[in-house]
């Protein structure tokens, strides 16, 4: 039995009459009967890509995993230990026709949708990891008597996984929307147990990224590539690209969704996505009673008190819940290489497990 494992689960349709690229894939570093729902969490990663760039896959992690498994060259990240699984998802394509190598083609149904479609998604995929899997739990409706409202809070279960959430650019979105209350304005509901997202050079306000990557800024023809992936999944009216906007979205409906840390990261190589896009979200989080725990950016301070609230244990009482943290961390290297050589990856995932689990 143990011979077989780290396993590999490739290409799973998540949702009935999939297309093709309405699939995920799994990596199980041992048999999931041996991972203790209370010692060890799942890792569910989103690939970028602009929504629409063919080459960007659930593939795109495989750099990644390459620093976390054991190999002939290392033994393994001591982060496995604690977790139980890895899953990489696919979602459903914008139209890129004008793709250098692998155009799309108006009668392929996996790359003709625009948003809501590609975090239907990933709301579909996340369900099926909740019943397949035990990733994650359902959210229980009751109605919060004291606050004299309907609210929502997680089924208790102790067979379930806590997960943790990686995006890169437009996945980082994407894990936004996911916890926002856009889901449930377009008919969906995520799944909780999230502890933690980590958010690699995102894509985070849309109005800004086109002001930023417009004339005289930068060339008209970059400008339009900018203006047409947008346009290409929000629609070309401008009035409707601030909602879907990470740095705009509404938050706090299922605030049990949310999670309880993000790590915020960017890289000042990045030639694609400015850092302009975190300082957004930074203001837009603060909004809604995140704090900044930890910054390795000179632009962005620890908000003062913190630490010693969090060292009393001290959470926000006046929403009954633990004060929720933000971590600026700075990468190193361009947009995609990132994830390419997959190692500034690895690490974080070694320090998100080891927050989750070293209280």
């Amino acid at each position: 039995m143990a011979s077989s494992y780290p396993k590999y689960i490739p290409s799973i349709h998540y949702t009935d009459e999939a297309t093709k690229l309405q699939t995920l894939d799994i990596w199980l570093p041992r048999p999931l009967s041996e991972s203790s729902p209370g010692q060890t969490v799942w890792i569910v990663y989103i690939h970028g890509g602009a929504w629409r760039d063919p080459a960007q896959t659930s593939q795109c992690i495989l750099p990644t995993l390459k620093h976390l498994f054991p190999s002939s060259n290392h033994s393994g990240s001591k982060s496995l230990d604690h977790i139980a699984g890895i899953a990489s998802i696919n979602y459903r394509l914008s139209p890129y026709e004008s793709h250098p190598t692998d155009p799309s083609s108006t009668d392929d149904a996996s790359r003709n949708v625009r948003h809501p479609e590609h975090l239907r998604d990933v709301a579909k995929a996340m369900e099926w990891l909740r019943v397949n899997y035990r990733v994650g739990q359902r959210f229980k409706y009751f109605y919060d008597f004291d606050k004299d409202m309907a609210a929502m809070r997680a089924e208790e279960d102790s067979k379930s996984y806590g997960w943790i959430g990686i995006g890169h650019s437009c996945g980082a979105t994407l894990w936004l929307q996911y916890i926002s209350k856009i889901p449930f304005l377009i008919g969906c509901t995520p799944i909780l147990g999230l502890r933690t997202l980590i958010l690699l050079e995102g894509i985070y306000d849309f109005p800004g990224l086109l002001e930023y990557h417009s004339p005289p800024q930068c060339p008209p023809e970059v400008a339009k590539i900018y203006k047409d992936f947008i346009g290409g999944t929000f629609g070309l009216d401008p009035a409707y690209w601030r909602l879907p906007s990470p740095a705009h979205a509404p938050y706090g409906f299922g605030e049990e969704s949310m999670g309880e840390s993000m790590v915020l990261c960017h890289s000042d190589e990045d030639e694609l996505v400015e850092w302009g896009q975190v300082e957004s979200l930074v203001r837009r989080l603060r909004d809604c009673e995140w704090r900044v725990r930890g910054s390795e950016w000179d632009g962005v301070e620890v908000d003062e008190g913190l630490q010693g609230d969090l060292e009393r244990g001290e959470g926000d009482s006046r929403r009954g819940h633990p004060r929720r943290e933000m971590f600026i961390k700075k990468l190193k290297g361009e947009h995609d290489w990132i994830w390419e050589e997959g190692t500034q990856i690895a690490k974080l995932i070694e320090e998100a497990v080891e927050r989750v689990f070293r209280g």
